[in-house]
């Protein structure tokens, strides 16, 4: 008697969707490490998401409204830390965009612009804080800054003190495009 796994085929095992449509998802990780160390004059476009992380972010918007603004208070789950608990596409979302503004063009198009970056009413001190910094100190306040956020918020608190050092407000900017109709249904 064979076991659940001999008839398992490995050139299609855990694809969803063609083998010529698959894009592995971006993670929330992944986006800030290519904001931290990558070209910053590149928008973030609807290409550096899955469509099937496209179609999460359409639920988010969906009965919205044609224009508009999300809030952190709109993502469903969503915690004190900012994590949407139960859909990890949300709560990359969530991390990446946060707040932002969409429009639907007349074509259908749904524009989502944002900047990635660090700089909010509620971090803005630190930011600029960080700006007034000796370059050569930056690296000791930063670490020191992240170790004890750390200590208290985990990695995701310890991420966010090196995003307000060395992204702050020059972040990368957003212009994520892509029609509805287009994605996979749910």
């Amino acid at each position: 008697m064979g076991g659940l796994l001999d008839n398992l085929d490995p050139e299609s095992a855990l694809v969803v969707g063609s083998r010529d449509d698959y894009r592995p998802p971006m993670t929330k990780e992944q986006m800030f490490l290519n904001v931290l160390f990558g070209d910053r004059s590149k928008p973030i476009t609807a290409e550096d998401f899955n469509p099937y992380q496209l179609r999460e972010l359409e639920s988010l918007l969906a009965g919205k409204g044609d224009k508009g603004n999300v809030q952190y208070k709109d993502y469903p789950n969503i915690d004190k830390m900012g994590a949407v608990a139960g859909n990890p596409d949300l709560d990359m979302f969530a991390n990446v965009l946060g707040r932002f503004t969409y429009e639907t063009l007349p074509d259908g198009t749904r524009v989502i612009k944002d900047n990635y970056d660090f700089n909010n009413p509620q971090r803005q001190k630190i930011v600029e804080g960080y700006e007034g910094t000796n370059p050569f100190m930056k690296p000791l306040v930063a670490a020191a800054r992240a170790t004890n956020a750390g200590a208290l918020k985990g990695l995701k608190g310890a991420a966010s003190e090196i995003g307000m050092a060395y992204i702050g407000k020059d972040g990368r900017p957003v212009d994520i495009r892509y029609k509805p109709g287009l994605l996979p249904s749910l």
